[in-house]
């Protein structure tokens, strides 16, 4: 099978409205196959119109990961601050794998998703 898929996980809403800062803690694990395949991490406030939120760590290529990220569970930190304050009751948290299909690999994991606010 050569078809394309955009697979996804949502969370949320959440109402970071009483924070003025807010980051957004996971463990990831990822393998697939390296520039035809891709994992990212996306935000919404209305739960409809996403858009990629940038890491902390570990750091995109780009706007996404590709490739074998290793055999061990690694740590991720994205900075959620954009979407804290009035008016931020309903934010959503979306984790993404777009895949060509051509090859298969392992795919994309999370586990221990945590919002903190300092």
């Amino acid at each position: 099978d050569t078809s394309s898929s955009s697979n996804y996980i949502q969370a949320g809403p959440y109402d970071l409205s009483a924070s003025s800062a807010a980051f957004l803690g996971f463990d990831m694990w990822l393998n697939s196959e390296y520039d035809y395949d891709f994992a990212s991490l996306q935000v919404s406030t209305d739960g409809a119109s996403f858009t990629t939120l940038d890491m902390i760590e570990p750091f995109y290529t780009g706007s996404s990961w590709s490739g074998d990220y290793g055999t061990e569970w690694m740590a991720a930190l994205a900075d959620l601050t954009a979407y804290t304050g009035a008016g931020m009751t309903t934010v959503y948290i979306r984790w993404v794998l777009d895949a060509d299909g051509s090859n298969t690999e392992a795919g994309f994991y999370i586990d221990n998703m945590e919002i903190f606010a300092p």
